[in-house]
């Protein structure tokens, strides 16, 4: 009862402490969760950085580097992304993704003239995962054999997580599923993808199958074809099946940080970590003490 009676004097009307000839409120714009156990404070900045660009001796351009071909360097983030809109946008969805993980005490701040932002959160078990949100870009793209992208985010209605029993006749457990739910005007282009990139053979029975890999940042979460159309508009993965508490949590942890990354949108900046460093709480067990003497008196 004590401890209560504590938190809500502190919350609601502060620490003071002697200060010169005044007292003074040491809990201003009073946070719990970060004055009292400290925070995580990350500082993202604008990539200033270049990358090379191969091109083949026909201009076209290539992963590596090619005989008789080119290279030149190029920013990694162009003049025209860098604009005072995308600097908000950046800011809103790492807000939003925040609050998707559940992380509702926060404080995002931008630097308009240059990009940077820095974040405080509390320090507990979520700090690592959630400053890896802070700047992953979070693009979602579906591409042929050749890297062209079929599909991106733009394509994108919304993703979607659940779980159900197993139907397999082999393995028993609970599989966890992740739906990419395609908008209405993209249904049709990737019922024509399913109808495209397929399972196939030759007559000796070698495999000939087109296939498609869905990818985010770069990295592929799955290479594969279909065998049969899909005209919902709706594609759907299995993460794994689980037979025990643990392995479920892991899958449904994964499928969830994919829906908080791809339902945010992209950020169309690419930032780097500048700093990631915990702050100590300021509060101290005297200051404490004094409006625990007071209520106990």
């Amino acid at each position: 009862i004590l401890l209560i009676i504590l938190v809500s004097m502190i919350s609601f009307v502060g620490i003071f402490v002697q200060d010169t000839k005044f007292m003074r409120n040491i809990l201003p714009e009073y946070q719990l969760g970060m004055d009292l156990a400290g925070y995580r404070a990350i500082s993202i900045a604008v990539n200033d950085g270049t990358e090379t660009i191969y091109y083949d001796k026909d201009g076209n351009q290539v992963d590596t580097e090619a005989e008789d071909g080119t290279s030149e360097e190029v920013p990694i983030n162009s003049e025209e992304v860098l604009t005072g809109e995308n600097y908000q946008k950046t800011k809103q969805i790492i807000e939003d993704r925040l609050l998707d993980l559940g992380i509702t005490e926060y404080l995002v701040r931008l630097n308009e003239d240059n990009g940077t932002i820095t974040v405080q959160i509390p320090e507990d078990d979520m700090t690592d995962t959630a400053s890896q949100f802070l700047y992953t870009p979070g693009k979602f793209t579906i591409e042929d054999e050749d890297g062209n992208v079929l599909m991106d985010n733009s394509n994108l209605e919304r993703v979607q997580i659940g779980y159900g029993q197993s139907s397999s006749t082999t393995t028993a457990g609970t599989t966890v599923y992740i739906n990419f739910v395609f908008n209405e005007d993209s249904v049709e282009k990737f019922k024509e993808i399913t109808n495209t990139y397929v399972e196939s053979t030759d007559e000796e029975g070698n495999d000939t199958s087109k296939e498609i890999s869905l990818n985010i940042d770069g990295s592929a979460l799955i290479t594969t074809s279909f065998n049969q159309e899909i005209s919902n508009g709706i594609l759907q993965l299995s993460m794994g099946t689980a037979t025990d508490n643990e392995t479920f949590n892991s899958y449904l942890q994964q499928a969830s940080n994919i829906a908080i990354l791809l339902n945010n949108g992209p950020m169309d900046i690419e930032y780097t970590v500048d700093q990631n460093r915990y702050i100590k709480s300021d509060l101290t067990v005297e200051n404490m003490l004094i409006p625990a003497i007071i209520v106990g008196v």
